[in-house]
């Protein structure tokens, strides 16, 4: 099948398959896509490689190099992300790790502590300080942040073959099943071109009443790299509906199941009764981005040794670049409800009113909230290294951003607009090659528009040592961030949240350090924050802002160990902070991973083990499905539970493959297993997962 054909295809069945009724979108979607992927294979045909100039310019970039496993460099395959703002390329690694699989398939896997509403899908947080998303304009997108898809997550392509893979995880009973399909075709076309399309689905029943999730996801790519232009291409388009409960009505069913308080019935998780039903958030949207690159400089001639002989070959060295970025968004986030109840034969009463002690308006909950962005960026680079006494690369640009909110009113399908303008300036100063000192410093202000004053710096700096004939690595990193209140947080209007407040800019400073010894499997980081003027929910569920400073500290060691086959790999993080009541975080979490690893038949990777999530108990934020927000609260504490798996990997050529039994301590002790406040995570489970390449 040629993959022109087979690209158009695919565009034409994820429309028509959006189209379909819920029920049958499931059944046709996962099928069709599948079929696609297998037969992708048979239309692979080798292409040619990128130059020798080219592979050198994709290499450039930014300090920040994935920590997985190195580069397969059998395969003719190059990859790396864009710098949102500049366009530039920046060194990235392709997932492909042969271990460890099975955590990057449930949500306790993004982070050492995480804390999520209880299944793949829903709204989550790390409860690291240190890891979460700030800055997004549309925070809703802050609470989906490793499902969520943008263009500087995604990786771009150059390929000598075509390239595809097929992922498929899944797991619970025909009741609580959870499925993803994820999958990814990227070929090029001629040396320079490149054009890929990728899809995330996820269809998650849940262990509980009224807790599923559905989420479609995909986007094309694409890519053009010549020695005086590059440019990148992305547009996708996200939808998420997340089913919301509102947590447990008794949390004894879970942390006392044997207590004389409750029915003496059987039940299971389905059974437990729960606060909301019917009840529903969505979060939808679509982006399109758009960066080139046109390159000044000259060819020299340059001695190489290609098929065994030397040759003289014309090389472009680029000096200096014009940028041109432009980002379109739209996106939008609806709270609506079902939720009724009976009174008797001739009433019913909106059973979700009670739950919340102000109205602002009569008919049923549809709140509906939208932000229109579009961002142009025009900037000139200097590049490094085109003479042998420059030693780095410089950058400077300005942007213009316009944004239109919609905020619902109360009056029935009206809404209050509120647009906003703003110019902002920026430079990057870099150094990407040799050994002794690489250093990345950007800074960003805004000068005119709502923005106006707000700052933003941040440091980079990157050595290396020799240590018994290993290379160690010390990094230094900082910023300091003057940043305007979040709109959207600062503004609410809907049914049962109203307020418009006026709030003081955030400040945040930051000084950490990380030395990573390959010699010992030791990597050992710290840092310190100081917040000022704290913008968070607070236990009444309303917006606020603490106008003195709180000071964060974080210690992070990780270990690993082993002894031939058997290995330990140890995540232990220390945090502090000087207002629990303010930014709350467990004081102690960890990450602990016994397995065994080995070879059979010197093709096949085995991997089997058990690992473990823990932090001690603190207060936790809850969650608020009507903001669809994380808020602080003094009243239940939730930690001390080891959040534990069994698990078996197996890695053979282009295929991985696990099977895990989730939560096999279930029952153990105070059946503690709660994620949040009132939000148990999934009970015991058996999950298995497959991922397969095609690309020879």
């Amino acid at each position: 099948m040629p993959l022109n054909i087979m690209f158009k295809a695919v565009y034409l069945i994820i429309n028509f398959c959006v189209s379909l009724p819920p029920m049958k979108k499931k059944r046709i979607f996962i099928p069709i896509i599948l079929l696609l992927s297998i037969a992708s294979v048979w239309g692979q045909q080798p292409r040619l490689m990128l130059s020798n100039t080219e592979k050198k310019g994709a290499e450039k970039g930014s300090l920040d190099k994935a920590k997985q496993e190195p580069k397969d460099t059998t395969e003719a395959i190059y990859v790396w992300r864009v710098n949102e703002t500049t366009g530039e390329r920046i060194q990235a690694i392709r997932d492909s790790i042969r271990y460890n699989f099975q955590q990057t398939t449930i949500p306790d896997g993004h982070s050492v502590a995480i804390g999520y509403l209880g299944n793949v899908g829903s709204p989550s947080f790390s409860k690291l300080f240190s890891e979460n998303p700030y800055e997004r304009t549309f925070y809703f997108w802050n609470l989906l942040d490793p499902y969520y898809k943008n263009p500087g997550k995604q990786l771009f392509y150059n390929t000598k073959i075509p390239y595809s893979n097929l992922y498929y995880q899944t797991g619970g009973s025909q009741y609580t099943k959870e499925e993803r399909l994820k999958g990814e075709i990227t070929s090029n076309f001629g040396k320079n071109f490149n054009l890929g399309f990728n899809i995330d689905y996820i269809y998650s029943r849940g262990s509980y009443q009224f807790l599923s999730n559905k989420s479609l996801n995909y986007n094309l790519f694409a890519s053009y790299i010549k020695d005086r232009y590059e440019m990148h291409a992305w547009g996708g388009n996200y939808s998420f509906l997340n089913s919301e409960n509102g947590g447990m009505r008794n949390d004894l069913f879970i942390t006392s199941p044997n207590s004389k308080d409750l029915p003496n019935t059987t039940y299971t998780s389905t059974d437990l009764p729960v606060r909301m039903n019917l009840t529903w958030n969505r979060v939808r949207g679509r982006q399109l981005f758009f960066t080139n690159r046109y390159h000044l400089g000259y060819y020299s001639k340059e001695k190489k040794h290609i098929n065994n002989k030397d040759t003289v070959v014309d090389t472009f060295v680029p000096v200096a670049s014009f940028i041109f970025t432009s980002q379109y968004t739209h996106q939008y986030r609806r709270f609506n409800s079902y939720d009724s109840a009976f009174v008797d034969a001739k009433h019913t009463i909106r059973a979700l009113d009670t739950l919340y002690t102000e109205k602002h308006y009569d008919r049923p909950v549809n709140d509906l909230t939208t932000l229109t962005e579009w961002k142009n960026t025009f900037g000139l680079s200097m590049r490094e290294g085109f003479r042998d006494w420059v030693k780095f690369g410089l950058t400077a640009y300005i942007q213009h951003t316009t944004r239109r909110f919609s905020l619902p009113n109360s009056t029935e399908n009206q809404f209050d607009k509120h647009f906003q303008n703003s110019v902002a300036v920026g430079g990057v100063l870099s150094k990407t090659s040799g050994k002794l000192l690489k250093y990345d410093l950007d800074a960003e202000l805004s000068v005119a528009g709502y923005d106006f004053g707000q700052f933003k710096a941040n440091a980079k700096l990157q050595t290396s040592v020799n240590i018994a004939g290993k290379e160690a690595s010390l990094t230094a990193t900082g910023y300091i961030k003057n940043l305007k209140a979040n709109f959207l947080e600062s503004n609410v209007q809907s049914k049962y949240f109203l307020w418009n407040k006026d709030m003081h800019d955030i400040r945040r400073v930051f000084a950490g350090g990380e030395i990573d010894l390959p010699q010992t499997g030791t990597r050992f980081s710290l840092g310190i924050e100081n917040v000022q003027n704290y913008q968070y929910f607070n236990a009444n569920k309303t917006i606020d802002q603490y106008s003195g400073s709180v000071q964060v500290l974080s210690a992070r060691l990780d270990q690993k160990l082993s002894a031939g086959i058997l290995h330990w790999d140890n995540q232990l993080v220390h945090q502090t902070t000087t207002n629990q009541s303010v930014i709350p975080v467990p004081q102690f979490s960890a990450y602990t991973n016994l397995y065994i690893l080995t070879k059979l038949a010197k093709v096949l990777t085995i991997q089997a083990g058990v690992d473990t999530h823990f932090h001690t108990a603190y207060y936790a934020p809850g969650y608020e499905p009507a903001l669809m927000a994380f808020y602080n609260q003094q009243d239940v504490k939730v930690g001390g539970f080891p959040m534990s798996t069994l698990y078996v990997n197996a890695h053979l050529k282009k295929t991985r493959f696990f099977v895990m039994y989730y939560n096999i301590l279930k029952d153990l002790g105070n059946y503690g297993y709660f994620s949040l406040p009132h939000y148990p995570t999934n009970p015991f489970m058996f999950k298995w997962g497959l991922s397969w390449d095609f690309n020879n």
